[in-house]
């Protein structure tokens, strides 16, 4: 099984950018953090703490997917943040 690296992480830091109080993107969804929309309601606030654990867990889960996709496929850590980034929720296959 494929893991996330720190890069992937860096890399979707620094692509989302992060807000520790609730927006609305640019669909409408609340968004929170590392652009985490799970149970994210309008005047939120998370600490910056909370913020990086949402992003683990929502990198975790995109992850566990796309394992599921490929199957065994030996996949490269840079073939995996290249996959990863992408595929965050602002994406409409992500809310499939």
């Amino acid at each position: 099984m494929a893991r996330f690296d720190n890069a992937g992480l860096t890399l979707l830091k620094r692509f989302e950018g992060c807000r520790l109080e609730a927006y609305q993107d640019s669909a409408g969804i609340w968004t929170i953090g590392y652009g985490h929309i799970e149970g994210v309601s309008e005047g939120q606030t998370v600490t910056q703490a909370q913020a990086d654990a949402f992003l683990c867990d929502d990198a975790a889960h995109t992850l566990t997917v796309l394992n599921l996709l490929t199957g065994g496929v030996t996949t490269a850590g840079f073939q995996l943040n290249a996959w990863v980034t992408p595929s965050r929720p602002e994406t409409p296959c992500c809310r499939c």
